[in-house]
């Protein structure tokens, strides 16, 4: 079903075979699912991912394009935009345990992932419409194989849910799990690649906004009346709930005084000493 190109056999395989580990968690908690628990699976998937992603490279492409994968720019585009950043946020919730200035600061930018995404992703999709005009008869193809993923991935998911007999929460977030997939951390893969495989960063983001839509259906929002704005709100809200509620915030608690024995009105009925 895809068209004859490496750079798009490329940009399939490396967003198909990673689960998502960021969005899928704010349109679970949109679509009334078990949010607290893929949250608690994104390290896990993450980690996974990272590791066998270059092992399903090296089996499903040719091996000329598994080289060109390997390529140097590659590795250090790995390193610097996903390994670091990664490093980086664990130390940085280590480090809010020690103290309550650092865990309440880190809890009123929990929506700052959110919105930085809604601004990123028009940015990269204007940076690629001259390869979607030059290349739209393939890249049709390819949206085509990506809707078609959607569907699968939903009819996959309720076959676990029923397989395993989830409750409805839990069989939510397998669905949402199922269909969405980590583009936006391999994009930063894809536009390290050499100019020839640069069609694959236009795939990516062709997948990113199908996944998208298909999200905002099967959560219910695209039936919304109130239209797209208001549904960015919503999902910025969830986004917003889901990471406070994951974030520890520790506040101040008041005992109650307790009035002194001598004090206290007799209670009829009650022996009162003295």
């Amino acid at each position: 079903m895809l068209p004859p190109s490496t750079a798009i056999h490329l940009g399939v395989v490396l967003v198909l075979l990673t689960p998502c580990t960021d969005w899928m968690n704010p349109f679970t908690l949109l679509g009334k699912g078990d949010a607290h628990r893929t949250l608690a699976a994104t390290p896990l998937l993450l980690i996974t991912q990272i590791l066998l992603l270059p092992i399903f490279l090296w089996l499903l492409l040719e091996s000329d394009t598994s080289r060109t994968v390997a390529t140097e720019p590659f590795l250090q585009a790995f390193v610097g935009l996903v390994a670091l950043p990664l490093s980086l946020a664990w130390l940085t919730e280590g480090w809010g345990k020690r103290g309550e200035r650092v865990v309440s600061g880190i809890a009123r930018s929990s929506v700052l992932p959110v919105v930085l995404l809604a601004l990123v992703v028009p940015v990269i999709a204007a940076s690629q419409i001259q390869h979607m005009l030059d290349h739209a008869s393939q890249l049709t193809q390819v949206t085509l194989v990506f809707v078609l993923y959607v569907a699968l991935a939903a009819v996959i998911g309720r076959l676990t849910v029923w397989l395993y007999s989830l409750p409805p929460k839990s069989g939510r977030g397998v669905i949402f799990s199922t269909g969405t997939r980590n583009s936006f951390v391999v994009l930063p893969l894809a536009l390290a690649l050499p100019s020839e495989c640069r069609l694959a960063v236009a795939v990516i983001v062709i997948q990113a906004f199908v996944e998208m839509l298909g999200m905002l259906v099967c959560s219910g929002g695209a039936k919304s009346r109130a239209g797209v704005a208001t549904l960015v709100h919503r999902l910025l809200a969830q986004g917003s709930q889901l990471h406070d509620r994951a974030a520890p915030v520790y506040r101040p608690v008041t005992l109650p005084s307790v009035q002194p024995a001598s004090d206290r009105p007799a209670v009829p009925g009650r022996c009162r000493s003295g």
